[in-house]
């Protein structure tokens, strides 16, 4: 049970993903998944990386990944700087995490989103807009 148990553990390792987001974005990111005739997510260092635009959508052909995964969040600068942003902690800078699907006339979307500022921004953002779905 114990090697059947390290096996399935070892063969459905997840590949963590490098979010790159505009500098000076604040507001939601929404990633869909499977979208048909988008690029997929590209992989650099083991990491499929994730470049938000400008709009805080971004559209993908690759699949969502489940499981554990050790995500990073970068603002990226027109000249090619990046900044780590905090995801826990005092001065965390991404909340509300969350994993969905959403069906409609083209079928099932899968998608990841997530709030990019500070916790008064994120707070403010949940009390003004309870129907949110998404940028």
């Amino acid at each position: 049970m114990v090697a059947w148990i390290t096996l399935g553990a070892r063969n459905s390792t997840q590949r963590s993903l490098r979010f790159l987001i505009p500098e000076g974005y604040i507001g939601w990111v929404r990633i869909e998944f499977e979208v048909p005739g988008e690029s997929p997510l590209p992989l650099e260092s083991g990491q499929m990386v994730a470049r938000i635009p400008p709009s805080g959508l971004l559209k993908t052909s690759s699949p969502e990944r489940y499981g554990w995964a050790r995500d990073s969040y970068l603002y990226y600068s027109s000249a090619g700087d990046l900044r780590q942003l905090p995801n826990s902690g005092h001065g965390r800078l991404i909340w509300g995490k969350m994993n969905g699907a959403k069906s409609g006339s083209s079928g099932e979307h899968k998608y990841e989103e997530f709030f990019v500022g500070t916790e008064p921004q994120y707070k403010n953002q949940l009390k003004g807009d309870d129907s949110r779905s998404g940028p």
